[in-house]
């Protein structure tokens, strides 16, 4: 028996009908990045049918992969932020949140983050792992929860962090001492249960916060791109901004926020009114 995809057999497939397939699998909702996934699995599959003699060439070497326009990245104007704020410190559980927008901290890193990477009395935050959720492949359980290092060595970084930021972590240790929670991984954010908070709660819980807040189209990752807009808005250098993000290149953050550099260029270039005039 031949192997098959969809209606067509792997032998009778030709370049033409693989890329009509992926362009209907990205028109239909798919991104492109799990378009890619099915085309590294289906160029396996020829790879071997090659091998055995069933087909004489893999044609997902001739294909090509759709591309996913890059999405909007939703920035907090201050009026929002404010608000979110003003909210957020209600509850002592959102620091998490505050930590995202003050530090731009991913959403891992914050999970991972335990007192041990806390400085007080230097103000840093220092940033060695990161939590996710990956699968298992396994049958009972599908997925888990897992701690890996940064995907890059410039993920790894010492972060200072704002004044403001010290005496809310302070409390946070404070509250978890006197709390009965058990925390044996001695995480700054620990679920109630004692382990890791679920990205997946995170993510829920932060919607729920905007919903009731009437803050539109705004996600999780918005923090992030807030703290490195307002970053480059206050002044603070490409460089540094780049090593506050963990970015691996200069250009990857120049490129993200190219909207908040021209916006500072522009309030830099009124400075010059004064000397060009009529």
């Amino acid at each position: 028996m031949n192997p098959e995809i969809g209606d067509t057999k792997l032998v009778d497939l030709k370049e033409n009908k693989l890329q009509g397939l992926y362009n209907r699998l990205f028109d239909e909702g798919l991104s492109a990045r799990t378009v890619q996934l099915v085309n590294t699995v289906l160029h396996s599959a020829l790879k071997k049918a090659v091998k055995c003699g069933l087909i004489t060439k893999n044609v997902c070497e001739a294909v090509e992969i759709p591309r996913q326009c890059r999405k909007e990245r939703r920035v907090l104007i201050p009026k929002e932020q404010e608000l979110l704020l003003k909210e957020l410190k209600k509850d002592n559980y959102c620091l998490m949140f505050i930590v995202a927008l003050y530090t731009g901290l991913r959403r891992g890193e914050i999970l991972a983050l335990t007192w041990d990477d806390v400085d007080f009395e230097n103000a840093t935050l220092k940033v060695t792992k990161s939590l996710s959720r990956v699968k298992t492949y396994e049958r009972d359980e599908k997925t888990k929860l897992a701690i890996s290092e940064p995907k890059t060595e410039t993920s790894k970084r010492l972060i200072p962090i704002v004044d403001s930021l010290i005496p809310l972590l302070k409390k946070r240790k404070k509250l978890i001492k006197k709390s009965e929670i058990h925390n044996p991984y001695n995480l700054v954010f620990p679920s109630d249960s004692g382990g890791y908070i679920d990205p997946g709660n995170y993510n829920r819980k932060f919607y729920k916060i905007i919903d009731k807040l009437g803050i539109p189209k705004a996600n999780p990752h918005s923090l992030r791109h807030s703290f490195a807009t307002r970053a480059l808005e206050a002044g603070v250098d490409l460089k540094t901004t780049q090593e506050l993000l963990g970015h691996s290149s200069i250009d990857i953050t120049a490129n993200l926020y190219t909207h908040a550099l021209i916006d500072h260029k522009r309030e830099e270039v009124k400075k010059l009114n004064t000397v060009f005039m009529g």
